[in-house]
């Protein structure tokens, strides 16, 4: 399950990426952390941008619940929103409405955020990630999704874009699901 979160943190990210100012360069500092794998701290110059982004997502999240998510988490010290849907079950009629809702509350990632996120998921990625997100890569590049991006030296994607509404794109994914744990063809969602 974790290994689907990151992989769907990398190809969020890699599709809500901004670019930053080049006036304001932007250095993130990984700092030894109690949980062992890091945690992940803004410099000077991007702690406001940080904290105005988690405000946003705190408004989105707020949001959500008075349209009928309650159970809706958090964001965490980043402004991630993260979901276990093991522990968390969604009416998908309700997120569709709140989704609708609050569509004018949702905020692009700002660069400053994503380098932190990028960081964050590149530190606790393990060698056997790297290497299965590797496999995965590949398998996505050979079965349709020619386009799909490699992950970088640090196992975090790199930035490409590709084109994920494509018919190859659809058969990739169903033929490379298994490499990271995920169904190759789910079921219908309950609801």
């Amino acid at each position: 399950m974790r290994i689907r979160a990151v992989l769907a943190g990398i190809l969020v990210g890699a599709l809500l990426h901004g670019c930053a100012t080049a006036d304001k360069p932007t250095v993130a500092s990984l700092t030894p952390g109690t949980g062992g794998a890091g945690q992940v701290r803004p410099t000077t110059d991007s702690a406001a941008v940080v904290a105005s982004y988690v405000q946003a997502m705190r408004d989105y999240v707020r949001c959500y619940r008075s349209h009928g998510v309650p159970q809706m988490p958090d964001p965490d010290e980043l402004g991630s929103i993260l979901i276990d849907r093991r522990k968390v079950r969604i009416d998908p009629q309700a997120s569709r409405r709140a989704d609708l809702a609050c569509k004018g509350k949702a905020v692009p990632v700002p660069a400053e955020v994503k380098e932190l996120l990028d960081r964050r998921n590149a530190a606790s990625i393990t060698p056997e990630q790297k290497q299965q997100f590797a496999e995965y890569s590949h398998c996505m590049q050979t079965h349709g999704a020619p386009d799909f991006p490699d992950p970088g030296s640090d196992g975090v994607g790199d930035e490409r874009e590709w084109d994920q509404l494509s018919a190859g794109a659809s058969r990739a994914t169903s033929a490379c699901a298994p490499i990271i744990g995920a169904p190759a063809n789910p079921g219908p969602g309950v609801g």
